[in-house]
């Protein structure tokens, strides 16, 4: 897309999605330091005017600075459903995280990053000399916190953007698009809690649900990361059988869920019971000593297995 320069009073904003801008000012001042890092994005409206796109918040911070124009990308004609894609898009994290917007994704972060870092380095080129600054020292000599003003957000957020990408680079499993940043960071902040040795154990665990649902990974990496090293390891050998059953066992040990009982038991107090309304059909037949034999032995299989299942799994009566 060809950037150019637009002046501002040519530029028609609708209905946007967001209806809240956050600091403005804040942002108008980090545009006055280290100018405007994106471009906004807008699109002919077919009456010599352009409509905006994405970048209400810039347009917004340009306009309390009293600039009469603005860089923007200049994109084809779009169509309604397209606008708003790309506005939810672009604008995802120009401001403070709501709720909803921590969910965001990877990619998102590591935009957000990458705005930092040109910001760092043109307050860098700008300084003569370093000088004490207040707030916590990034490692570029430059203060996160005025970083963060510079592109318009908060220092947590800035911080939380680069601990999702640091996270995401130690367990690149969490790479998908369906892995959020609030995901991310919970799943992290667990596995830290395990030795290093049990990482990748914790993922065989996670195989077992032959998914790799966030929340549920979450959930279970939680609770296994809580657990003492005797049942997270009796965890882990049951996710390694080849028996189905163990495995299954090795999700509801980590969930803190009551195991299933052995179907088999089900089975066998189904047949016991058929055996015992086809004795009360005939009851003199000479045949029915013989099931009642086999109903007897159905009945004691069925209470040895009812005396070795998991502790904690429902009886099925």
């Amino acid at each position: 897309m060809k950037v150019q320069e637009i002046p501002i009073d040519q530029i028609d904003v609708g209905e946007r999605r967001r209806k809240d801008f956050g600091d403005i000012a804040a942002l108008a001042k980090g545009i006055e330091r280290v100018g405007l890092l994106h471009p906004i994005v807008v699109d002919r409206n077919g009456s010599g005017r352009y409509r905006l796109i994405a970048g209400a918040r810039r347009l917004q911070a340009i306009k309390l600075l009293k600039l009469t124009t603005i860089a923007a990308h200049l994109r084809a004609h779009m169509t309604d459903e397209e606008l708003r894609d790309v506005e939810l898009e672009e604008d995802t994290n120009r401001k403070d995280l709501t709720h909803a917007e921590r969910t965001t994704t990877l990619r998102s972060s590591q935009k957000l990053v990458e705005d930092a870092r040109k910001a760092r380095d043109i307050i860098s080129a700008k300084s003569a000399e370093k000088t004490e600054t207040r707030g916590r020292k990034s490692k570029h000599g430059v203060a996160r916190e005025e970083i963060a003003a510079a592109v318009g957000v908060a220092e947590t957020t800035l911080r939380e953007a680069e601990e999702h990408i640091d996270t995401v680079e130690r367990f690149p499993w969490m790479k998908g698009s369906e892995w959020r940043r609030s995901h991310v960071l919970a799943v992290g902040e667990a596995m830290e809690r395990l030795p290093e040795p049990e990482h990748d154990q914790v993922v065989g665990v996670l195989a077992c649900a032959q998914l790799m649902d966030p929340a549920l990974a979450q959930e279970l990496i939680e609770k296994i990361s809580k657990k003492p090293k005797g049942e997270r390891e009796e965890i882990y050998t049951l996710s390694q059988s080849q028996n189905p059953r163990e495995r299954s066992l090795a999700l509801t040990k980590a969930k803190e869920l009551p195991p299933m009982p052995d179907p088999r038991i089900s089975h066998l107090a189904n047949a016991a019971s058929a055996l015992g309304h086809a004795i009360e059909y005939a009851p003199d037949d000479p045949i029915v000593e013989r099931l009642q034999g086999m109903r007897k032995e159905l009945k004691a299989i069925r209470k040895t297995l009812q005396t070795i299942q998991p502790e904690g799994s429902q009886t099925i009566q």
